[in-house]
C-alpha cells in the first residue's frame, strides 16, 4: 500500500451568512456557498480544499464547483501525492473552466501531502514568516455605512482599508472616500487606503476619480484593478501618469496573463489570488513579479477561515507581500469553519 496514494474523499457545500452585504461595482452578495472537498490518502493523512462562488463569474456556482470537484475525485484516485507538480498539472489540465475548483483540489492534495509528511505546509513554501498584517475590506455601502464601518476597523487596530468604488455612480464612490477619510480624523489617525476599482472606470476617468481622492486628503496606497481586464494598453497609459500604483487583479488569471500584465507595463503590482491560479502557478507569478522588480499583493475571494488558510500559508511561506488582502473570514459570520490560524484585528498568525 502506498501511504501517499489518493484513496478517497468527499465534497460537499455550505452557505455562511455574511456579517453585512458584500458590495461591488459587479453585484451584491448577503452569504456565500462554497464548494469544498476533502481527500483522504491511503495512509490516513486527510487535506482540505475549498472553492468560493463568485459574483464575477455568476455561472460558477456552489453545486457547478461540486461537480467539478467529484469529476477530479474520482479521475484521480490513486494518484500519489507526492508528485505534486504534475498532479496540480493535471488538476488545471482536467479543469480549465473552473478554476475555483481546480485551486480547490490542488489545496487539499498539498494539504494532505503536508500532514501525512509531517510538515507544516509554511515551511514547504519557505518558511519565511508565521503572522502577518492583512486589510480590511469596505463595500460600496452609503458614505455614512462605510465612514461607521471604518470607524469600527479603525478601533479594532487596521491600519490599512479597501474600498470597494468603481460603481455607476462615481459621485458616491467619492463620498465613500471621503467619510472613510473622515473616520480616519475622527480617530486620530490617516489609514492607507486601496481603492478597488473592479473594472468600473476608463482610464481618463480613473486618472479624475485618483487626483480628487487625493485632494480629500485619502493616503491612497494603491488603485486595484480600475479598468476592464483585457486593456492592457490603456492601464499602462494610466499607470505613467497615475499619482497612486496600479495593481492587476482581474487581469491576472494565469502566468500568461501576469508575463502580459508586465510585457505591457500595465501594474505596479501583482495580485494572486489562490483561487484563479492555485499554488503551483502562484509561485510562478511571484517569480515573474519578482524578477521584474514589481510588487506583490495577495488577496482572497469569499472563503471561509479553513479556505483561507493555504492561502494565509503562501503568503507567510514566501513572504515579501508589500499588500495583504487576506480577510474573507473577518467579512463571514462565526459559524464559517476553523483554519490553521489566529485573528487578532489585522493579524494573522499560524497555528
Amino acid at each position: 500500500m502506498n501511504p501517499f496514494s489518493i484513496r478517497g474523499g468527499e465534497v460537499f457545500t455550505f452557505t455562511v451568512p455574511l456579517k453585512d452585504p458584500f458590495v461591488t461595482a459587479l453585484g451584491s452578495k448577503s452569504e456565500t456557498t462554497n464548494a469544498a472537498v476533502r481527500l483522504r490518502l491511503a495512509g490516513g493523512a486527510q487535506g482540505c480544499g475549498e472553492a468560493s462562488s463568485s459574483i464575477v463569474m455568476k455561472h460558477l456556482s456552489a453545486q457547478a464547483l461540486a461537480q467539478a470537484l467529484r469529476g477530479l475525485l474520482s479521475r484521480l484516485r490513486g494518484r500519489d501525492v507526492r508528485e505534486f507538480e504534475p498532479l496540480a498539472r493535471e488538476v488545471w489540465r482536467l479543469c480549465p473552466g473552473t478554476p475555483a475548483a481546480a485551486a480547490a483540489f490542488e489545496c487539499a492534495a498539498l494539504d494532505a501531502l503536508t500532514r501525512a509528511l509531517g510538515v507544516r505546509m509554511v515551511h514547504w513554501f519557505g518558511g519565511a514568516q508565521d503572522s502577518l498584517e492583512t486589510d480590511l475590506t469596505l463595500s460600496a455601502w452609503p458614505a455614512p455605512q462605510a465612514g461607521a464601518a471604518a470607524e469600527k476597523a479603525l478601533r479594532e487596530g487596521f491600519r490599512c482599508l479597501k474600498i470597494k468604488v468603481g460603481t455607476k455612480d462615481k459621485d458616491a464612490d467619492l463620498e465613500r472616500v471621503r467619510a472613510v477619510v473622515l473616520a480616519g480624523r475622527r480617530r486620530g489617525v490617516r489609514p492607507g487606503l486601496i481603492l478597488d476599482g473592479n473594472q468600473g472606470f476608463t482610464a481618463e476617468g480613473a486618472l479624475r476619480f485618483l487626483e480628487r481622492s487625493l485632494k480629500l486628503g485619502a493616503k491612497a496606497v494603491l488603485c486595484e484593478q480600475p479598468l476592464p481586464r483585457e486593456r492592457l494598453k490603456e492601464a499602462a497609459w494610466l499607470s505613467r501618469r497615475s499619482p497612486v500604483p496600479l495593481a492587476a487583479d482581474e487581469s491576472v488569471r494565469s502566468p500568461e496573463d501576469a508575463l502580459a500584465v508586465l510585457e505591457a507595463g500595465a501594474a505596479e503590482v501583482l495580485n494572486i489570488k489562490v483561487a484563479k491560479l492555485g499554488l503551483r502557478r502562484s509561485l510562478d507569478v511571484a517569480a515573474l513579479a519578482r524578477a521584474a522588480g514589481k510588487k506583490l499583493m495577495i488577496g482572497c475571494m469569499q472563503e471561509s477561515a479553513r479556505g483561507l488558510s493555504p492561502s494565509v500559508h503562501l503568503a507567510c511561506g514566501l513572504g515579501g507581500f508589500s499588500f495583504v488582502d487576506l480577510d474573507s473570514d473577518a467579512l463571514l459570520d462565526e459559524s464559517q469553519p476553523r483554519g490553521d490560524f489566529r485573528r487578532k484585528g489585522r493579524t494573522l498568525t499560524l497555528s
